[in-house]
């Protein structure tokens, strides 16, 4: 049952984050996914490397979503377009994705093809969902950027899976 509750408030806040976006409310969705992280720590968690995880991968995110940005692969509907990073909504979503991993995708863990292959499959369908509702925009030519996205995605689930890894190995928590 908890698992259930951990992806349906992962894909309430995905949904929170892309509408937000759409309406120029692009903070309701990053607010959204920090009182689903918030309320995740506290009564289903509450391990220390968990929330380094979900710092981390926000930080991933970061990185990964500006840096499509700045190499015009993908560009994000935003208040603040001018910003060479991505926008908190993006930033938002891996922040909830990262705490579906130990729990309703708990059992990709270990699993490294099946991990690839998902996060080459799925990571892009997000995207391509957002490039339906006109939230972010592929600069460069489709299929590059899907492959650009497959590729980055398909490493960035088993990474995050290994981070969690050494974080529990190292907190023992």
């Amino acid at each position: 049952m908890n698992n259930i509750f951990n992806i349906l408030c992962f894909q309430i806040g995905w949904w929170c984050c892309a509408l937000g976006a759409k309406n120029s409310l692009d903070y309701i969705g990053p607010l959204y996914m920090s009182v689903f992280i918030v309320f995740h720590l506290l009564y289903f968690s509450k391990k220390t490397s968990e929330f380094i995880l979900i710092i981390i991968g926000m930080i991933l995110g970061l990185v990964v979503d500006s840096s499509f940005k700045y190499f015009n692969i993908i560009n994000y509907l935003s208040i603040n377009i001018e910003s060479i990073f991505a926008p908190a909504w993006i930033i938002a979503m891996w922040a909830g994705f990262c705490a579906t991993l130990n729990h309703s995708l708990s059992w990709l863990k270990n699993r490294l093809v099946a991990s690839f292959i998902l996060g080459a499959v799925f990571g892009p369908l997000s995207y391509i969902a957002g490039l339906n509702m006109d939230i972010i925009y592929f600069i460069s030519a489709p299929v590059t950027a899907s492959i650009i996205l497959a590729i980055t995605w398909g490493i960035s689930i088993p990474f995050l899976f290994w981070i969690n890894d050494k974080l529990h190995d190292v907190l023992k928590k």
